[in-house]
């Protein structure tokens, strides 16, 4: 949950669509976004810059933490 992390920046992972690209990879919810490619995430709205910055097939490691550890996951961004 949100209140168990101290988030100064990032992004909290509230869902995550289920059969995208990103919960194939591993993407759950209650973690938080710290890093995009070379980004530290510091609001939604630069991480949806950084996606949308994007072509189809460029991929994106993203550094969640979550409460019981952190990752590190490659999304690949889709064809829309």
């Amino acid at each position: 949950m949100k209140k168990d992390f101290d988030i100064k920046n990032g992004v909290y992972i509230t869902k995550v669509k289920k059969y995208s690209p990103a919960s194939e990879r591993g993407l759950v919810p209650n973690g938080v976004i710290h890093a995009a490619g070379k980004h530290k995430i510091k609001s939604v709205d630069q991480l949806v810059d950084i996606i949308e910055g994007k072509k189809p097939g460029d991929a994106i490691l993203f550094q969640v933490k979550y409460p019981e550890m952190n990752r590190i996951i490659a999304i690949e961004i889709p064809n829309l």
